[in-house]
């Protein structure tokens, strides 16, 4: 997987974008809106609404 993968490039439909921001949520303990994530959204986009909700830290590896 790379940071330019989207969603629908691995696999995921639209059930399986919900089912992941619902664990998202769930496990991270905070609230994702759903409106910025689509089956375009690239996993890098998705890394970085999260850094945004200062969850944690998704600093590139050296």
């Amino acid at each position: 997987m790379q940071p330019g993968d989207a969603l629908l490039d691995l696999g995921l439909d639209s059930l399986s974008q919900l089912t992941l921001l619902s664990e998202l949520r769930g496990r991270l303990e905070m609230s994702i809106p759903a409106e910025p994530i689509d089956g375009l959204t690239t996993l890098g986009e998705l890394a970085e609404l999260l850094d945004e909700a200062n969850v944690f830290d998704l600093s590139p590896a050296i």
